[in-house]
């Protein structure tokens, strides 16, 4: 259930990828600051529930989110990153997780407020984020 930093590396260049075939007209670069990036596997190590594997994969995943999106290891793309990375997760442990379109809405939202708070990672927005996730993941 580790999670690897080349799965964060590798989702943020097919974010960044797929961005400039959208937006030819911008330019978008890929670059990982790896310090930020051991940070956040470091946050999502030490969180879980080990006596309960759905669970503990809820609150892991929340934390891929809201990790990735408040500590930015990535020059561009991190709440998709962290969005794509989550669903990665829970589809190798089992889950899938079903985002509609009118929920990327309201996910974002979510991202962009924990990112937003520099001092701290929000527990309480972490919470809503559980939640969101407990709410749409089924077993494969």
């Amino acid at each position: 259930m580790s999670l690897e930093k080349q799965l964060f590396i590798e989702s943020n260049q097919k974010i960044i990828k797929e961005w400039q075939k959208k937006h030819p007209d911008t330019t978008d670069v890929h670059h990982t600051r790896m310090n930020d990036l051991e940070s956040v596997l470091q946050i999502i190590d030490n969180v879980g529930n080990p006596t309960n594997f759905k669970e503990d994969l809820i609150i892991k995943a929340a934390h891929i989110m809201g990790a990735t999106s408040w500590v930015q290891p990535f020059v561009g793309g991190n709440k998709r990153t962290g969005i794509l990375v989550a669903a990665t997760f829970l589809n190798e442990n089992g889950y899938s997780i079903d985002i509609s379109k009118e929920d990327e809405v309201y996910l974002r939202e979510v991202l962009y407020r924990i990112q937003d708070n520099r001092s701290e990672l929000d527990s309480s927005i972490i919470g809503e984020l559980i939640l969101y996730i407990s709410k749409r993941i089924s077993k494969l």
